[in-house]
């Protein structure tokens, strides 16, 4: 607890400091203090976010296997769906801790956590899924599955459950990011955005009753992430482009709609749950701010300007790449086609490749986009765990306030 307190104090002089700081004038980032609050394990549930190769034990012949995934990251493919790295790999890193291991290799060390995320994973049951005519799910391996593996784990890692509670108070869980895949399967099959809004009060119950038995295994620190503004992502822009306006951001106005009702939804049960367990931290991960604050005009702390210029301008162009040619690059993409071999045996023209070498060299720089997001999440996590610890202050409100 002295460890931690002092953490706690670092961030807090350290916010002192910055209301004395000018807001457009750059200041050192709180990721090094984030690396202070001493978690010595870190345990991830979810899906392709933050998958380190689960999917690709199960499906040993995945693309994830195959460049261009890995080639950011010394061109090794480890089934990550990502040029490089994920955001649980940075956040790791900014505790001062090893990359996550994938639970389902049989061979890895999981002294520091483990990874039970798996590509295409759902909150809810595939048999759920299927009563609610929602199919196309890739892996059975959904969230009570995972939670299964966490119990196997801890049979054999703890003694007693209150050997499970020590071992464990000094954990990071991770929750999420699932409960998205739910609603891709949704609108892929055809279902409306009324139709899908239905799943959400069962997905977010299915997501607190998973945390639930997490807390009752002994965690004591936890990180439950919302979802996507979905309607930025260059898939949905191509597909339902039809069937909403946009907003100021190019963004599908209606299906971002639908990402906020979801995150609110997930939200309010949260402060339920932590009313529930007021000595476990809970705190809600917002990728829908932190994505979207990537495109705001302001200087984010921790990017100095042009680092942040050059990010803004790979991502427009990368939305736009995207919105343009999806349609074709993803069958390439789905058959493997990146691969040089196979485009010279399909005979694509000059132009064909062009485009393609284009796609990937904006596709590979993927693991910035994930390294601005976990930057922009560590600092989000500060702040609440500050004003958790800390209590309701005048102080703490006031800087999460300006934060958000």
């Amino acid at each position: 607890m002295a460890s931690r307190a002092k953490a706690i104090l670092y961030i807090f002089l350290h916010m002192i400091s910055l209301l004395s700081i000018s807001q457009a004038e750059h200041h050192p980032s709180l990721l090094t203090l984030f690396g202070r609050c001493n978690f010595d394990k870190i345990f991830q549930f979810g899906d392709s976010i933050s998958d380190t190769g689960n999917f690709l034990v199960e499906n040993p012949l995945d693309r994830s296997g195959r460049l261009p995934y890995g080639v950011s990251n010394s061109n090794t493919p480890t089934g990550r769906y990502c040029d490089g790295l994920l955001m649980i790999d940075y956040v790791a890193s900014a505790a001062g801790l090893p990359l996550l291991n994938p639970y389902e290799d049989t061979n890895a060390d999981f002294t520091y956590g483990i990874n039970f995320a798996v590509v295409g994973a759902t909150a809810l049951s595939v048999e759920t899924l299927a009563r609610k005519n929602i199919f196309g799910a890739r892996t059975n391996s959904t969230l009570d599955v995972q939670l299964s593996w966490m119990s196997r784990y801890l049979s054999s890692y703890c003694k007693s459950e209150a050997d499970c509670r020590e071992k464990l108070k000094n954990s990071l869980f991770f929750m999420g990011e699932i409960g998205g895949n739910e609603f891709n399967y949704a609108f892929f099959g055809g279902m409306s955005i009324e139709e899908a809004k239905n799943l959400v009060p069962e997905v977010v119950q299915t997501i607190m009753n998973a945390t639930r038995e997490i807390i009752k295994l002994g965690a004591r620190n936890i990180v439950i992430p919302g979802n996507f503004p979905i309607g930025c992502l260059p898939s949905y822009l191509t597909t339902f482009r039809a069937n909403s306006s946009f907003d100021l951001n190019h963004c599908l106005r209606d299906y971002n709609q639908l990402s906020v009702y979801y995150n609110l939804q997930l939200r309010v049960a949260i402060v339920k749950l932590q009313l529930e367990n007021p000595s476990v931290a809970i705190v809600y991960g917002d990728l829908y701010f932190a994505f979207q604050r990537l495109f705001s005009p302001t200087i984010h702390p921790g990017f100095d300007p042009d680092s942040l210029l050059k990010l803004k301008s790979l991502l427009w162009n990368w939305w736009r790449l995207q919105f343009r040619i999806y349609n074709v690059l993803w069958k390439c993409w789905s058959s493997g086609m990146f691969e040089s071999r196979s485009v010279r045996k399909l005979g694509w023209t000059s132009s064909n490749t062009t485009s393609l070498q284009i796609y990937s060299r904006v596709a590979h720089s993927q693991h910035i986009t994930n390294a601005a997001l976990s930057s922009i999440l560590i600092e989000y996590y500060a702040f609440k765990w500050l004003r958790m610890y800390l209590g309701d202050m005048k102080l703490g409100n006031s800087l999460l306030f300006q934060f958000k």
